[in-house]
């Protein structure tokens, strides 16, 4: 019971301090998630070709994109994660 009133105590003095920062918007709002499948290893996202690599031709890829930042999973594993260039519309698979 001591503990409990300890940690109400700690609670309480937490929430004097103001709200829990965070992001300014729903992270919802901030990610969006797609899926693409994937032809002769790549995919394709808005006006980018992202390579993936062959081995993964004739799958689906779920991509989850935060502005420039892409991250593409395949059957459950990562295959790529990789901030788009904007300056080139193929982005050539991550060493």
């Amino acid at each position: 019971k001591e503990f409990e009133e300890d940690n109400a105590l700690l609670v309480t003095q937490r929430f004097g301090l103001g709200p829990f920062s965070g992001p300014d918007t729903d992270l919802q709002t901030l990610v969006a998630v797609s899926t693409h499948p994937v032809t002769s290893g790549k995919i394709s996202i808005g006006n980018a070709v992202v390579a993936l690599g062959r081995e993964h031709t004739g799958k689906t890829a779920t991509v989850l994109r935060r502005e420039q930042r892409i991250t593409a999973f395949i059957d459950d594993q990562l295959a790529a994660d990789l901030v788009i260039d904007p300056t080139r519309r193929y982005q050539p698979k991550q060493r």
